[in-house]
């Protein structure tokens, strides 16, 4: 197992950050979304609806990557950490 650095550690925080954005709030998912939230019921409905609940599983997802293989999901997470970076920095400047 091996540690996380700073570096790492932010860009999968903001990566856990935006994916659960993305599946969450964006419109670009509204559809699907609202799709299959009407598939689902119950706890699984509570796990993609509760920001922690979600936010939680898909920082577990990036750690496990992570201490799959290190590189491969750091490079996989910095466009999602960088695009929540642009999204924080554009809603502060409205």
């Amino acid at each position: 197992m091996s540690d996380v650095d700073l570096t790492a550690f932010v860009l999968l925080s903001l990566a856990a950050f935006r994916v659960t954005r993305l599946i969450q709030r964006d419109s670009i998912f509204h559809e699907l979304r609202e799709w299959f939230y009407g598939k689902i019921s119950g706890r699984l409905l509570r796990l993609f609806t509760c920001t922690w609940c979600l936010g939680l599983w898909i920082s577990v997802g990036w750690y496990a990557g992570w201490q799959w293989n290190s590189d491969v999901t750091l490079i996989l997470a910095a466009p999602l950490a960088i695009s929540a970076v642009v999204g924080l920095v554009s809603t502060i400047g409205e």
